[in-house]
Order: C-alpha cells, then structure tokens, then sequence
C-alpha cells in the first residue's frame, strides 16, 4: 500500500468509528480519536499532492487513536502503544549454541531485558504452554493439552479468557492479530467472537503476511507463533543441525518482524517480546530436564529493566500479565504467573 492508499484507509476506519457514536469512552481518548480524525479530514481535498512523510503522520496518528479508544477502566496507565509478541515452538535456549546476530543485537541494545532460563510451565508441552501464556494460568486451571486444543473451539465465555478479551474489553475498536502455523493456537485458545483477525500459514509465507500487516497498519496488539524449529527438532533431533540452522531462519525472520514494525512510526512505543514454549532432548519433549523447561526470552522496548534478567522463578507464562501491563488492561484475578516487580523500569 501507499501512503496515500494507507491514509484513505485509516479514514475509512475512522469514519466508521465516528458514525456507531463515543458515548461511553474514556473523555481523554475520546478527545484524542476525534483530534486525529478531524486532523486527518482537514487536508482531504489536497491529500493527493501532499508528502509521503506527511501522510504517514497522519494515518498513524489516527490508526494509534482508534486502537486505544478505551472504556474506561480505573486508573490503569499503559506504557505502550502497541505490542507484538513473537514465538518460536521448540527452541529453547537451544539458540545459544548457533548463530543468532539479531538475538544478539537485541541483547547487547541496552533497551532489551533477556534471559536463557526463563522456566516452561510443567509439563513442556505445546499446548499447555502457549494457554499458559495467553490465559496467564497454568495447565491445571486452564485443562488444555495437544489433543483438546485441537479438537474443541475456544468458547466465547470462560473462566479463564484469552489476553486477547481483556484487551477487548478495554479497547473495542483496537486491531488484535494472531499469526500462527499450528491452527489450534487460534481456533482452541483465543476467542472466536471478538475481532481478532487469525491468520493461520507455514512459516515462511506467514512471515511475509506479518511483514505486509505490520508495515500497512499498526495493530495494538499482534501475536505470532512459528513452528519450524520444534518441527526441526522432532525431525532432526533438537540441538541437531536441522534444528540449530531452523533457529538461525528464526533470527532472521525476527529481523524482518522489527524492521517491518519500525516502518510504521519507530518502535519507541513499542514492546516486543521473543519467547518459546519449550526446548526438547533427543527427538521429544514433555519432561522437565532443563533442556526441556529452560527458554531464551527477549523483552525489547524502553522502559525495560535492561540486561540480563537473573529471576531464577521467572516463567514465559508472565506474557498474558506483560501485555495487560503494557497495554494498560486490567488483568485477570485468577492470573498465576504475574508481572515481577522488577520487570519495567
């Protein structure tokens, strides 16, 4: 898309929002929606002769309006203004023993909170770990496994929602995105009734359609989950060749998810997170060796407590509780894996 084509679409989205009403929104982002809106509007009639540069100030402006219009919800404060989340099935920390220039970049910023032994929820399997990161509960409250993930839709109501209803709720108008390669990530664990647009490819084209969505819109919240390294490793062998060069692939597609994001207005409002679910021995995984339940975790954003994160209880299952943080949500009281004191600056 062009920038051109890009503000046209902001404003059509935002004339839809203008038309179903604001009664009931938060005043401030009220205000601050129909400030970029009017904005926008105002330059219509000579859109087509103005500057790239310009026009792209404009349809973030709005786009970024839209996404937090919110209903008004106590006195939590977001500290960001969108969040992408990336994971990678199978890799452990596994992506210590190859070569992983961006990972590495990332952690030699100074703006990135990293560790190699944040812990999988027991037992270190798929599904229990990615319903643990999205629902914030473990296995034992959330009652997923491989087989019932796959078989049975996410209910529209349930005790333990998705961090995709929680942002919902606050934010009604927000663009939420899940990319996954396993369907069942988005047909068991996230919601089926409120708005979230699922994509669901091998992980190669799924990269190019975040890229594409990322460099053509700024959703307030975007979740991606690549398969390629656990199926590396079942093949393979994890730790195998198969499985080090399937990690190196990720570290380049990861550059490309940055790369693509800071098109859009810079990444300075902007957390992203790089987990797994679990790393595997041998041609499996399920146990609690430490090459199992031990993963390599990137946070990258300000506002970070940058460098090396030495919690020894630290979990990936905190994600759900990182993105209502971030995002200004409320968070579920039933939560188990919460936020540590120490995480944000």
């Amino acid at each position: 898309m062009t920038s051109l084509e890009k503000y046209k679409a902001a404003l059509s989205r935002g004339e839809e929002i203008i038309n179903m009403g604001l009664c009931g929104f938060d005043e401030q982002s009220a205000k601050n929606f129909t400030n970029a809106y009017n904005r926008a509007m105002s330059v219509i009639t000579k859109a087509e002769s103005m500057t790239d540069e310009t026009l792209d100030e404009l349809w973030i402006n709005l786009d970024d309006a839209a996404n937090l219009l919110s209903v008004r919800d106590g006195d939590i404060k977001r500290k960001y203004n969108r969040m992408i989340v990336i994971g990678i099935d199978g890799m452990g920390n596994y992506d210590r023993k190859t070569d992983t220039p961006f990972f590495d970049e990332l952690r030699s910023s100074g703006k990135a909170l990293f560790t190699d032994r944040a812990l999988s929820v027991f037992p270190s399997i798929s599904a229990e770990n990615w319903c643990a990161m999205l629902k914030g509960v473990g296995p034992e409250k959330h009652g997923y496994d491989n087989q019932k993930l796959t078989d049975i839709p996410a209910p529209d109501k349930s005790d333990y929602p998705s961090v995709f209803k929680f942002l919902r709720d606050k934010y009604p108008f927000a663009k939420l995105c899940s990319f996954v390669n396993w369907l069942p990530i988005n047909s068991g664990a996230i919601e089926n009734n409120i708005g979230v647009e699922k994509i669901r490819d091998d992980d190669a084209p799924l990269c190019d359609k975040i890229v594409k969505t990322l460099e053509n819109s700024r959703p307030l919240f975007t979740f991606i989950a690549f398969d390629g390294a656990d199926e590396a490793g079942h093949h393979g062998g994890y730790g195998s060749a198969e499985h080090l060069d399937t990690i190196k692939l990720m570290d380049e597609r990861c550059r490309r998810i940055f790369e693509a994001a800071e098109k859009t207005g810079g990444l300075d409002d902007t957390l992203i997170l790089i987990v797994t679910d679990h790393g595997g021995v041998g041609h499996g995984h399920g146990g609690n060796d430490d090459l199992e339940m031990l993963n390599s975790y990137i946070a990258a954003g300000d506002g970070l407590n940058a460098g090396e994160y030495k919690n020894p209880e630290f979990r990936t299952a905190t994600v759900a509780s990182v993105a209502c943080a971030a995002l200004g949500a409320a968070q579920s009281k039933d939560y188990d894996f919460t936020v540590p004191a120490d995480f944000f600056a």
